[in-house]
């Protein structure tokens, strides 16, 4: 009979519920007091014995996810074990949040690291993202700079910089957790390369010069995001753009390589120096049909994008029309070792 009474409950989702509501709204308090209070709130309703409805506001560009409403009531006793598995994913991310805030202040940790503490509860990484996402967006708290929870760390970089901990002597190292400006001393040229393999071969490259040498121009940082960069890559480079005399940008010549770019170029002002498709004629790959519709659709999407300089524009259009017209590609380690034999 317990049963069924819970099942009937569920039914009445809807904001206008009677059943009191834990909501998760903004407030003054810091993080770690906030998240605490909510806590305190659902520990008392357990003590209670009491139904829990949790009632948080969804960001819209989230709502088509997951069948998600813009505010939506996560009840601990759903109709199916969808309702269940959304209610325990929210307590366990906000336990998670808590440990995280009550360690170190220097501590990072990552969406990742999250996950693989309730591998169970989540069952995907993607959901476990989800709610944590859920979570901060509601009360108003940045993963990053309020919680300290960062994307796993995928970029990496290389060159002589103190201040970021680089050294020649040394390998490359991951991309560092850093949501805010990042003062360098020196102006230093970024040099953003699309591969991972044209990234290693050019930090071996440096290194040797430096070890044969004793001496490379110490204001350079090689950076890679291993194709698509990730959220943290493009904010760590954020952080450093305004201590940069130069931006320049190495990728593939083709729709997938200038791509890359423009997810450089939101936040930064970055320069393609390369590839060229011209350059690298002994090193050309056919266009696939399904690349000619990408290349066609970025070519309408350049002609709206305001956050690059017209000489870069004109840049990126003539070798995207140069891939369409002549309907090949060039790949910058491909190319290169073709043009040396």
């Amino acid at each position: 009979m317990v049963k069924h009474t819970l099942t009937l409950r569920a039914l009445s989702n809807s904001p206008n519920s009677t059943f009191p509501q834990i909501r998760f709204v903004p407030d003054k308090l810091d993080p770690e007091e906030l998240l605490l209070s909510i806590w305190v709130k659902l520990k008392e309703r357990i003590l209670e014995d009491n139904d829990m409805v949790l009632a948080l506001n969804v960001p819209s560009r989230k709502r088509s996810f997951d069948n998600l409403d813009s505010t939506t009531l996560i009840w601990q006793f759903g109709l199916t074990s969808n309702d269940t598995a959304r209610f325990l994913s929210i307590i366990k991310c906000l336990k998670l949040m808590l440990i995280q805030l009550t360690c170190e202040k220097s501590k990072h940790t990552t969406v990742r690291d999250v996950f693989y503490q309730g591998v169970d509860v989540f069952q995907s990484q993607r959901t476990c993202k989800l709610y944590l996402q859920l979570i901060g967006s509601s009360l108003s708290l940045s993963l990053q700079r309020d919680l300290r929870i960062f994307p796993s760390q995928k970029g990496l970089m290389y060159g002589e910089c103190k201040e970021l901990g680089l050294s020649y002597c040394n390998d490359p190292i991951l991309i560092p957790f850093s949501s805010d400006p990042i003062e360098l001393e020196t102006k230093q040229t970024i040099i953003v390369l699309e591969k991972e393999a044209v990234f290693k071969s050019f930090c071996n490259y440096l290194k040797s010069m430096y070890k044969l040498q004793g001496y490379i121009n110490p204001n350079v940082i090689v950076l890679t995001g291993k194709g698509f960069p990730d959220t943290l890559t493009r904010s760590f480079l954020s952080s450093i753009a305004n201590n940069a005399s130069r931006i320049l940008g190495f990728v593939d010549s083709d729709v997938y390589g200038l791509r890359i770019c423009n997810q450089y170029a939101q936040v930064c002002q970055i320069s393609l120096e390369g590839a060229f498709l011209l350059d690298f004629s002994n090193g050309w790959f056919d266009v696939t049909d399904r690349e000619i519709q990408i290349l066609l659709n970025f070519l309408k999407e350049l002609t709206k994008i305001e956050y690059i300089s017209r000489t870069e524009n004109k840049k990126w259009h003539r070798e995207l029309t140069r891939g369409l017209i002549l309907l090949k590609r060039a790949e910058m380690n491909k190319g290169s070792h073709a043009r040396a034999s």
